[in-house]
């Protein structure tokens, strides 16, 4: 739950607590106007032809009261118990008075009823005050956990007190638990937690937000010296977690832990306490670009690039709404004799205005998002129903490539959508080309392995993509159905003056042919790269060289260009 839901949410409590209690008050009042009056009447009152006597009327009121009392003290277990139970302390009181003043015996069912009414009203209190105290805790740690951070933080906008929040993520947590399995990792976040708590000055408080994530809030006067001292805390925390191994079965875990750690402040560097926790998210990710193990603070720089973030954001939801975006393709010949083997297909983004945005931003920022899922859809259905005549055609071998975000390969109907993506366009599935990246096997390789042969089965052609600009590891590649390895472009733009990266390059071509996979060189821009490339067995060209991405008339302009070749 984010802070604009929880607000909502908390607004619809407040009006139902509101609606409750003028109803309860209505109901108390009347019940006191009936024990009042109507017991004394005598009458019996009709009603629809049936007779009521006036001792029923106080009863029916009663319990309309009791169930009232149920209702606010669940809706609101602080305000809506309190104001029951004295309500009812009040009344059980009026009535041990009434009784000893000389009332009637019948004081007593009352009485009795109201005591019955007070102990049900504080069983059902104790139960909701647990149920919103595990809602808002960590039950591994024992810390409030992200909902609890939410509802902190709308507090404390509503006091408007400053405070530092201080974002704490753990630096490579995953390998632990890899290696020495879930229960040691969650041994080691209890003692990560419990050597911060330990340090924490008074008034500091840590929740943990899930995974190996943390946050503390320092609350301090706003004065000039606030954030030097929320700097001198967070050195503290990053220092104590990296000064002392960590135990597992009284064998060390790992040589150390790191800290990588954001710092913002309120209001200093955002008027919303919802803006701190991106803002913190990005001050902590500069910290680990530049070598982990150190705090960040957030400044103006990082300020404008969350809002140039969220710019970003709007663009590419109006482009999938109005339809902005569209594709170029750029084709991959054969090195030797420049045959077309197929077009890699390349998003582009034109806003309504005219502007022009490069993939190089918009890509970066769908990628956070699930945008990036959505987007891969779009491009995918668009090239198969585009391409569909070209690839049917009569002795066609074109391929059509197609990228496919590291997010989307891991989600666990990825299969399904591809298989129903080819049906809906009629696309034969040896004519697709699915181009990943080493990024997308860092989180589950063996999930990733998985994928990819059900791909193959289905007849689809896997490519790796920007090979050489990763953390692909041997082990990986050789498990990985690759049909064709992409030599990234910083490799070909240095390869005729660099012997030593030429001898690099003919490595990697070596290996993707060792693999049993063709090599394609991508950002072939000159005849010296081409013909380096040609030499080394490179199979296949990608760049200006000899063409840059053509629009989609263009491209069929270049597949019957080919055709003419063998007809020829």
């Amino acid at each position: 739950m984010n802070q604009e839901e929880h607000r909502r949410e908390q607004s619809w409590q407040k009006r139902k607590l509101i609606v409750l209690t003028i109803l309860f008050v209505m109901l108390q009042a009347s019940l006191l106007y009936a024990e009042a009056n109507m017991m004394h009447a005598g009458r019996p009152i009709i009603v629809a032809g049936h007779a009521f006597t006036p001792f029923a009327i106080p009863g029916i009121l009663a319990a309309l009261k009791a169930i009232v009392c149920a209702l606010l003290t669940v809706t609101d277990y602080r305000i809506g118990g309190r104001i029951s139970l004295a309500v009812i302390i009040l009344d059980i009181l009026r009535m041990v008075v009434g009784l000893v003043m000389g009332g009637s015996l019948g004081i007593i069912v009352g009485l009795t009823n109201q005591i019955m009414l007070f102990v049900i009203i504080c069983i059902i209190q104790s139960y909701m005050k647990r149920v919103s105290t595990r809602s808002i805790t960590d039950d591994l740690t024992g810390l409030r956990n992200r909902r609890g951070l939410m509802i902190d933080l709308v507090r404390r906008g509503e006091k408007r007190d400053p405070f530092t929040l201080i974002y704490l993520d753990l630096d490579n947590f995953k390998y632990i638990n890899d290696t020495y399995g879930h229960p040691a990792g969650d041994r080691v976040l209890q003692e990560v937690a419990g050597r911060w708590q330990a340090i924490l000055p008074k008034g500091t408080e840590l929740f943990r937000m899930g995974g190996d994530e943390f946050v503390a809030i320092f609350p301090h006067d706003g004065g000039p010296a606030a954030l030097k001292e929320a700097e001198t805390l967070t050195g503290k925390l990053v220092t104590c977690i990296g000064s002392k191994q960590f135990d597992h079965d009284k064998s060390p875990v790992d040589k150390y832990l790191t800290v990588s750690a954001g710092i913002v402040s309120y209001p200093q560097n955002a008027p919303r306490t919802d803006l701190l926790i991106g803002y913190a998210d990005v001050a902590m990710y500069q910290a680990k670009r530049t070598g982990k193990n150190k705090y960040y603070v957030f400044d103006e720089d990082m300020g404008r690039k969350i809002q140039r973030e969220l710019e970003m954001e709007a663009h590419i939801r109006e482009g999938l709404d109005k339809n902005l975006f569209y594709l170029v393709y750029q084709p991959q010949f054969t090195s030797e004799g420049k045959r077309l083997r197929g077009f890699e297909s390349l998003l582009r983004l034109k806003t309504e205005n005219g502007e022009f945005i490069s993939p190089g931003e918009f890509i970066p920022v769908a990628e956070k998002t699930d945008l990036i899922i959505e987007i891969d859809r779009m491009v995918l259905r668009r090239a198969l129903r585009e391409f569909h005549d070209a690839v049917t055609a009569p002795g066609s071998q074109l391929m059509i490539s197609v990228n496919i975000s590291s997010r989307h390969v891991t989600e666990p109907d990825f299969v399904d959508e591809i298989r129903a993506a080819l049906a809906e366009c009629s696309f034969p599935a040896n004519h697709l080309e699915l181009e990943i990246t080493e990024y997308s096997m860092i989180e589950n390789v063996d999930k990733v392995v998985e994928t990819l042969n059900e791909l193959k089965a289905m007849g689809v052609e896997i490519a790796m993509d920007d090979f050489g600009s990763g953390y692909a590891s041997l082990s990986w590649l050789a498990k990985m159905p690759i049909d064709l390895l992409k030599l990234d472009k910083s490799l070909v733009d240095d390869i005729a003056g660099s012997p030593k990266n030429t001898e690099f390059v003919n490595l990697i071509i070596a290996m993707g042919h060792l693999l049993g996979a063709n090599v394609v060189a991508e950002g072939v821009e000159h005849e010296t790269q081409k013909e380096i490339l040609k030499e080394k067995e490179c199979n296949y060209i990608q760049g200006f060289l000899w063409s840059k991405p053509l629009e989609y008339s263009k491209a069929l302009e270049c597949v019957a260009a080919d055709r003419k070749l063998d007809e020829s």
